[in-house]
């Protein structure tokens, strides 16, 4: 099932051998360079993460078979080289190839399943308030993730002028 990260913030994740929530996602840890999730932060002081390989199900909620599957985010080589890079996805400026601005990543989604990147949702807004331009963007046109920005193709200008010259 699709799910968006901001409706993921916040939730409990279970412990089958508990049956009780052992803490709550608090954000998530992306591979940039393939656009999957790799672990959900439980505590960001003492950086307590759950792999996502060591998710058992995600029907309401993430369940992990063990409170033994809740480790120090440096002790997960992978994860631990994504922390160090400081990347992230939500409250990033989007630009397209040619560096036209499109906005701020508001939000993704994802599927809770195979735990892979799905859609952006970018906005630009006039003083914080009053958007002016929203848009969905599909992972597949994501060109690449830095510290300071997300570059994504240059098509996705040429179809939004097109469709709005056969609007008119």
């Amino acid at each position: 099932m699709e799910r968006l990260f901001s409706q993921s913030i916040g939730i409990p994740v279970i412990a089958d051998d508990l049956k009780a929530p052992v803490g709550f996602v608090k954000d998530f840890i992306i591979n940039t360079e393939n656009g999957k999730i790799m672990a959900f932060i439980i505590n960001k002081k003492q950086n307590l993460v759950v792999s996502e390989q060591d998710i058992s199900g995600f029907e309401f909620f993430p369940r992990i078979k063990t409170v033994d599957a809740m480790i120090e985010g440096k002790e997960i080589v992978r994860v631990y080289d994504v922390q160090k890079k400081g990347l992230f996805i939500v409250k990033n400026r989007v630009f397209t190839e040619n560096g036209k601005y499109l906005g701020i990543c508001e939000d993704f989604s994802y599927d809770d399943n195979s735990f892979q990147l799905k859609k952006l949702f970018v906005s630009r807004r006039f003083l914080h308030f009053f958007k002016l331009d929203e848009r969905i963007i599909a992972i597949e046109e994501i060109v690449v993730v830095k510290r300071n920005k997300i570059v994504v193709k240059d098509d996705l200008l040429a179809e939004k002028q097109r469709s709005m010259a056969t609007a008119n």
